[in-house]
């Protein structure tokens, strides 16, 4: 084969910028299998030299069967590789890899392999390609025994919907997983997308965090000259609003603002835990 075909085909087989394959080539001597490992020596060499870059952009994104829910977020260096075929692909290859082979942490997704190759070997071939720090960042799983989950993804990738620059996601414990609990599991999902609660309940709250909003409104109403028990009967009224913007049991429902989370939720439907997180 010649060195234009191989080019081609080294190219195709890795994405790897067309200079990047002409380089290899060359430098194997026209041996295709070298060519290939060159490359992906030069992706480890990319990474290492950017191992101190920060990451600060990229995707989360997720995936579930009917035991797991798995979120993964995976960084890189600028919106411009995180809105690339090439990066949304391989994250979707490695949420598949994390939820097939129930990969508990970020070390066992990079020694897995999936369609033949680890999870290090295509973050480091995105890597050749895309010339940027790409690493994932963030694992977090549920087990979904006993448990319904929905999960929402807003600000959508453009090619796979279930990756996102903001992803919520809500647990309860229930084994009714039938359509109207789903439906319902989804848009307190989109609640929690929304409102972006600090906790599930009051008692959840730190203790310190409850002391700092008190010692902030006792501050404001030192000069109100009203008397103590007026001032203390208004320092309860906003935390109770503290509570409701914040809590996400108190919180408003977006979809009926007339009700509280903890008012639309039925005895078959207990909400354990939620998570909210965006690039």
């Amino acid at each position: 084969m010649d060195a234009l075909s191989l080019i081609k085909k080294l190219r195709e087989a890795t994405s790897a910028p067309i200079a990047e394959c002409k380089k290899a080539i060359e430098e194997a001597k026209l041996d295709y299998e070298l060519a290939k490992d060159i490359l992906k020596k030069r992706g480890k060499a990319i990474m290492d030299k950017r191992g101190s870059k920060e990451a600060t952009c990229g995707l989360y994104g997720y995936e579930m069967n009917e035991s797991r829910l798995v979120i993964l977020r995976l960084s890189c260096e600028t919106d411009f590789v995180s809105t690339s075929e090439m990066f949304q692909d391989l994250m979707a290859k490695l949420l598949k890899l994390t939820i097939i082979n129930n990969c508990p942490s970020v070390d066992a997704i990079l020694s897995t392999e999936y369609e033949g190759s680890s999870g290090l070997s295509m973050i480091e071939e995105a890597t050749t390609s895309l010339g940027e720090k790409i690493s994932i960042d963030r694992i977090v799983e549920y087990s979904l025994d006993e448990n319904l989950a929905a999960v929402y993804v807003h600000n959508k990738a453009s090619k796979h919907k279930n990756l996102g620059l903001m992803i919520s996601a809500v647990i309860f414990a229930t084994e009714n997983k039938e359509a109207s609990n789903l439906e319902l599991a989804r848009q307190i999902a989109m609640h929690v997308a929304a409102s972006n609660p600090i906790c599930l309940s009051v008692e959840q709250i730190p203790a310190e965090t409850i002391a700092k909003e008190r010692a902030i409104y006792m501050e404001q109403m030192q000069e109100s000259n009203k008397p103590a028990e007026i001032i203390n009967k208004i320092i309860e009224g906003k935390m109770v609003k503290f509570y409701e913007e914040n809590v996400l049991m108190e919180q408003n429902f977006i979809m009926d603002d007339s009700k509280k989370i903890k008012q639309i939720l039925d005895s078959k439907l207990t909400l354990k835990s939620f998570v909210r997180m965006q690039i």
